[in-house]
């Protein structure tokens, strides 16, 4: 089930791409702040915003740091990057801080809502992360990760209703009381 979005952060160093982008997003009857720079958008974060939409590059660091505090948010925004010049490992470290579309620049203000749209609507790839889990940690610890995390962004998201935060993880209410009552013995 995709999760609905109506507030958008835009950071992007270029004042006329930046402008362009939240005027077309609030075309699309979204609610817009925008940033230039890495502590703009960090301070930008705090309005938890549904999506992200980012410069890899920014006069003041990397996309990064933005990516780290936005990781942290419940419910975790949908976070999109564009880049002229990212290198492969870049992309890959975009996508291990969430970032579920990339796009090159330049690119068009379709193809970006495009993109939000495809992130909203597909589900993230957990092979990646769970590969990299593998020897790191035990199996259990691995799940109970998962479900302690699938159980916070659904009450997050549900804001804090747990008979909506079964729904959207597809289980009984009975099932989320009792991970909240018992995470650890899982």
């Amino acid at each position: 089930m995709a999760r609905k979005f109506r507030t958008a952060l835009v950071v992007e160093d270029d004042a006329t791409l930046r402008t362009s982008i939240a005027s077309f997003l609030r075309s699309r009857d979204m609610r817009v702040v925008t940033a230039g720079s890495v502590s703009e958008a960090l301070a930008q974060l705090r309005g938890r915003p549904d999506v992200v939409v980012l410069d890899v590059m920014l006069p003041d660091g990397d996309a990064f740091r933005v990516l780290e505090q936005a990781a942290v948010i419940a419910p975790a925004p949908i976070r999109v990057a564009m880049s002229g010049a990212a290198t492969p490992e870049e992309s890959f470290r975009l996508a291990k801080l969430g970032v579920r579309q990339f796009l090159q620049k330049p690119t068009s203000l379709e193809r970006i809502w495009e993109a939000i749209c495809a992130a909203a609507e597909e589900p993230p790839e957990l092979a990646p992360v769970v590969q990299e889990a593998v020897g790191q940690m035990p199996l259990k610890d691995l799940v109970n990760g998962v479900w302690d995390e699938a159980i916070r962004q659904a009450l997050a998201v549900s804001k804090g209703n747990r008979t909506r935060a079964a729904r959207i993880l597809q289980v009984t209410r009975q099932a989320v009381q009792q991970m909240l009552r018992q995470p650890a013995k899982r």
